[in-house]
């Protein structure tokens, strides 16, 4: 047996469907149990949105209505007809279903994409604003593809998630992508000219984490016949229908719009290496499911944020070891200078004392000379001594004095940065004296 109150509590803590499975009756059967109870039900989407946070409050049970049962004994007990809802106002007809607000990203941006620059021979837009939301599609894909970022957008806001562009000065990265939905084994993607891609990437705001953003179209490798100076998609009705005009038409395999599209999230902070995509198969059996991919990727975010602080610790390593290299060229680059000051004090002080010898020779000639000519009589001693005078002039005056004033010590022509590195310097210098 079962009454309302244990009925209500069951099918408001599991899905019905695990609720008919646990009382081994089918899930339209607890359904008429529901009804005939007056027991409120979830709404459909109850249980996904409670794992977003976004779950509608629980109802009340309400009073059971006069002559209304309130247990349910088993299957074969009857169920009576519940009563008939008091009749509701007609409306008036709606002529068709309202369409998803528009994110703000994607407002008014159809005209932005469609201002293309002429699209090359893989049928991609190229707009002249590269300020728009990370979606890249052909002309034919653009209506899809901007109601799939905008169903992607919205899910991530009901889950309490800002979709944004980074910051002009924001140091997150666009990822690189393969828009092949097959890539073929030995063909590297290597693309040029490098497709379109915007100059901002689309961000989702989390907390410690910046998560990317990208729509695109895949391509698909398809053989292509150049007929009526362009290329088409080749097939067996049109390669029949050229060679009846006797018209040849030569073949290539390229790469184009596959028309199905792809959504890629990854994490945008250049030391995280991680990605995760989802894309519509050819067959188009499942598509692509905002909620899930909103779900999957939030369920990502402990993970994320464990390899945001490991790329932090990696890139404090880096960085410390990158001071201790700079403070090791600083201290090598000391010790060059440290030494060329010695080298230039000691060459210009060795000149100094060669000059110095050379002026006390020259003067000391002089002074002997002037010695021996007093002794000798009037006008030889007159004679000798204007030469001396004469000698003098030509020379000039030079006081060995001048040489020391003008010499400087290594420490005035280089000031070191670190005393160590000057003992050092200064013991190799005088080991080589």
């Amino acid at each position: 047996m079962v009454t309302r109150e244990d009925l209500y509590r069951l099918i408001w803590a599991m899905p019905m469907t695990k609720v008919s499975a646990q009382l081994g009756i089918s899930y339209g059967k607890l359904v008429q149990i529901c009804t005939a109870l007056g027991v409120p039900r979830p709404a459909q989407g109850h249980w996904t949105r409670l794992e977003l946070g976004k779950a509608d409050p629980v109802p009340p049970l309400p009073a059971a209505a006069e002559g209304q049962p309130t247990t349910w004994t088993g299957d074969g007990m009857p169920l009576p007809k519940p009563r008939p809802a008091a009749r509701a106002p007609r409306k008036k007809a709606v002529t068709g279903t309202t369409p998803p607000a528009m994110h703000t990203l994607l407002r008014g941006t159809k005209a932005q994409f469609l201002n293309s620059r002429p699209a090359r021979d893989d049928g991609f837009l190229r707009p002249y604003k590269r300020a728009l939301p990370d979606l890249r599609t052909s002309s034919a894909a653009l209506d899809r593809g901007l109601l799939l970022a905008n169903a992607l957008y919205n899910a991530f806001e009901e889950a309490g998630h800002h979709v944004v562009l980074s910051g002009l000065n924001s140091a997150a990265r666009r990822l690189q992508i393969d828009p092949r939905e097959a890539p073929i084994k030995g063909r590297q993607y290597d693309p040029y000219p490098q497709p379109w891609r915007p100059d901002r990437p689309t961000l989702v705001q989390t907390d410690g984490v910046s998560i990317g953003l990208i729509v695109l179209e895949m391509t698909e490798h398809v053989k292509m016949r150049y007929t009526n100076n362009a290329f088409v998609r080749d097939s067996a009705e049109l390669a029949a229908r050229l060679e009846r005009s006797h018209v040849s038409g030569w073949t290539t395999f390229e790469d184009v719009p596959s028309g199905r599209l792809r959504i890629v999230a990854y994490a945008a902070d250049s030391g995280i290496d991680w990605s995760q995509s989802w894309q519509e198969s050819e067959d188009q059996t499942a598509s692509l499911s905002p909620e899930t991919i909103v779900k999957a990727v939030l369920a990502q975010k402990r993970q994320l944020l464990d390899m945001a602080e490991e790329a932090a610790r990696r890139a404090e390593l880096r960085h410390r070891a990158w001071l201790e290299e700079q403070e090791k060229c600083r201290r090598r680059e000391d010790e060059r200078n440290i030494a060329k000051s010695y080298e230039e004090s000691l060459a210009t002080l060795q000149s100094a004392i060669q000059r110095w010898s050379r002026v006390m020779e020259i003067e000391q000639f002089f002074s002997q000379a002037e010695q021996r000519a007093a002794t000798l009589p009037s006008e030889a001693r007159t004679n000798v001594l204007e030469r001396v005078s004469l000698a003098r002039n030509l020379i000039g005056h030079q006081d060995p004095l001048d040489l020391l004033r003008e010499w400087k010590a290594p420490a005035e022509i280089y000031q070191p940065l670190h005393a160590d590195s000057a003992d050092t310097v200064r013991q190799r210098t005088r080991s080589k004296l």
